[in-house]
């Protein structure tokens, strides 16, 4: 659940129990002198139970949610291909009303073949969704193509070419048909292009000039928009055990319903790794637009501790803070959210995890200007049986 959807449904103080059981079977791969086949599925239920529930319009009350979850995946590999169908369920149930209150179900084909110098490949998927407010459906087809090697680095471009051992180039194109089933909300197509030019000045520093420029097409004109935007980051190895990323940039949204808006972004991130631990800072500050063209602009920042404690258990941590701000709406409104994570899980077995972990989120917008808090406690188990 998003910070969006918290904030319709919960207020002042809410505290929750989940308990999950998730079952995984994995049969065994086929011999095949092309290719080898994997199929797995995996089925999950949940229980969540809150003491203390705000719907919209009603009354704080005690209720209990229902959860099932189904993933199904066929891989297949060989050499030089591989292919990769999957297909997910979950639905959410409310007890009281014995209604569906939020379902997703999302399906998607990935195909990528080897050649002498890379590889390219191709990602179609299709999602469908209902909450109790919006029904949409998403049809998406990535194509990527790869030249050459990569370095080590945490970007990674979606087609890339590389020119010589210290320049790469790349590419990248998304196309998203987007329906909703709402009369208040318009279905649009969403066009992207980028171009990424890579440049290493030595082992250790690579710098990244990134060019993108998206349009949207509504149904009914309504939303409309073209932006462009340039972006450097500069991905800097330090050692073996400090990582920092640096990123700028600038953009320009043009709308066919309202003024133009000149859009920025700045982003740092450090990461330091030990042999059995993970530490990492995140800021980001930017005015971006959103699906509807509206502007919005985001301010967060998080700190987070990954540890592994043996062998069968590790543990980890994060604490964020983040305000957002759409600023051309009628009223304009802010919404600040704290929270903190913070999680445990260890292997009871060879195929039996279990796993605790609690969440604090606060909630404060001033468009009705209420402060929730949540409480969460979440205990899963899962069973696999993948080789």
């Amino acid at each position: 659940m998003n910070e969006k959807d918290q904030t319709s449904i919960f207020n002042h103080y809410t505290s929750s129990w989940i308990f999950t059981l998730t079952v995984v079977l994995s049969f065994p791969a086929q011999p095949s002198r092309a290719m080898e086949w994997q199929p797995d599925a995996a089925f999950g239920i949940e229980l969540e139970y809150t003491d203390n529930l705000f719907m919209v319009d009603e009354s704080p009350t005690a209720d209990t949610f229902f959860y099932g979850t189904a993933d199904f995946r066929l891989g297949g590999r060989s050499e030089t291909r591989s292919i990769d169908l999957d297909a997910r369920a979950r639905i959410q149930r409310l007890q009281r009303t014995k209604s569906a209150n939020n379902e997703f179900y999302s399906a998607g084909l990935n195909y990528s073949e080897d050649f002498a110098m890379g590889n390219y490949g191709l990602r179609a998927g299709y999602s469908e969704g209902s909450t109790r407010t919006t029904d949409l459906e998403t049809i998406g087809v990535r194509p990527s193509f790869i030249f050459g090697k990569r370095r080590n680095t945490t970007i990674r471009p979606r087609i890339e070419f590389q020119a010589n051992e210290n320049n790469r180039l790349a590419f990248t194109g998304i196309y998203d048909l987007v329906r909703y089933d709402l009369d208040n909300l318009t279905d649009y197509t969403n066009y992207q292009i980028g171009f990424d030019w890579f440049y290493a000045l030595n082992n250790t520093v690579e710098l990244d000039t990134r060019l993108v420029a998206q349009r949207y097409d509504s149904l009914d004109n309504l939303i409309d928009h073209d932006y462009g935007s340039v972006q450097e980051i500069i991905d800097i190895d330090a050692s073996e055990r400090w990582h920092y990323q640096i990123g700028a940039g600038l953009g320009y949204l043009i709308r066919k319903f309202d003024e133009n808006y000149r859009t920025f972004l700045g982003r740092f991130r450090v990461t330091h790794e030990n042999d059995n631990s993970q530490l990492y800072f995140m800021t980001e500050t930017n005015l971006q637009p959103t699906a509807t063209a509206r502007l919005s602009r985001l301010s967060r920042v998080s700190l987070g501790y990954h540890h592994v404690l043996s062998e069968t258990s590790n543990m980890n941590a994060e604490i964020r803070a983040s305000r957002s701000n759409l600023i051309d709406t009628s009223p304009n409104y802010d919404n600040d959210v704290l929270g903190f994570n913070l999680g445990y899980t260890a292997n009871l077995s060879e195929r039996l995890i279990w796993g605790v972990r609690y969440t604090f989120t606060n909630n404060k917008s001033s468009i009705d200007n209420r402060d929730r808090t949540s409480n969460s406690v979440f205990l899963s188990l899962t069973m696999g049986f993948a080789e």
